[in-house]
């Protein structure tokens, strides 16, 4: 009942478990997950085949063994699809009858950003400049005077307080 299947696309960048033993270094220091690799097709039910680089050779894995990479990713080699995708306000516009009106029509949507290489980069308008929460240090008064502390005065320790020192005769 809590099982919850793994689906990944073709073209999708995944990580793969892949957990190695070291001598003499301890586990929390490994890294068990090697890549990023590029899901190059799927095997059903639940294998995939990956490739690191556009040169080495392919890996067929169990779904388990792959998460999603989200992070900055090489450029696909492999090759584009030529279908035009149609967004989901252009489906939701042509089964409806002439006159209708639509709600939020894509002339009505400002840009909101863009994805590089699988990270979102907000436009320029939606980023907001960063509240300091520090004062500059030219702005700080810093005082004119140093703090001089009294000197310390020191004492012999008390159990010798009643030794005396032999005067040494050359």
């Amino acid at each position: 009942m809590k099982v919850k299947s793994k689906q990944f696309e073709v073209g999708q960048w995944v990580w793969y478990y892949y957990p190695r033993r070291y001598t003499n270094r301890s586990p929390k220091w490994s890294k068990f997950y090697d890549g990023p690799y590029l899901i190059v097709r799927r095997i059903p039910p639940c294998d995939y085949v990956i490739q690191r680089t556009k040169r080495s050779a392919q890996l067929v894995v169990h779904a388990d063994k792959l998460k999603p990479c989200y992070g900055p990713t090489p450029t696909s080699w492999l090759p584009q699809k030529d279908q035009q995708q149609t967004s989901t306000a252009e489906l939701m516009t042509q089964n409806l009858p002439a006159g209708v009106p639509t709600v939020g029509s894509t002339s009505d949507l400002q840009p909101r950003g863009e994805v590089r290489n699988g990270i979102y980069v907000p436009s320029v308008a939606q980023q907001k400049p960063r509240k300091k929460h520090y004062q500059a240090l030219d702005e700080v008064a810093l005082p004119e005077q140093k703090r001089e502390l009294p000197s310390r005065t020191r004492r012999q320790p008390r159990h010798l307080m009643d030794f005396e020192v032999p005067l040494l005769r050359c």
